[in-house]
């Protein structure tokens, strides 16, 4: 990555080096990477594996994609038109 320079006011002795390798540059994960994976694991055990009680034990996940099945199945049928006799 190399050295990045920040410059104070004007080119005086503020001025100075920062970013060594893996660090202001981002060449190492941050701490920050890690909460983020936390997140996305805790969102897919939360989603995706538990057994919800109060919808008969099945992943919510599932319970949403049975509903939009049902509900999709049923708008389909209420918009067929009508047999002529």
């Amino acid at each position: 990555m190399g050295t990045v320079l920040l410059l104070g006011c004007g080119g005086d002795k503020s001025d100075h080096l920062v970013g060594q390798e893996g660090h202001a540059t981002g060449g190492t994960a941050r701490p920050q990477d890690h909460r983020h994976v936390k997140a996305a694991v805790a969102s897919l055990w939360f989603n995706h594996k538990r057994l919800h009680s109060a919808i008969g034990n099945v992943p919510p996940i599932e319970f949403e994609a049975a509903y939009y099945r049902r509900r999709e199945t049923e708008l389909v049928g209420e918009f067929q038109p009508a047999e002529s006799p």
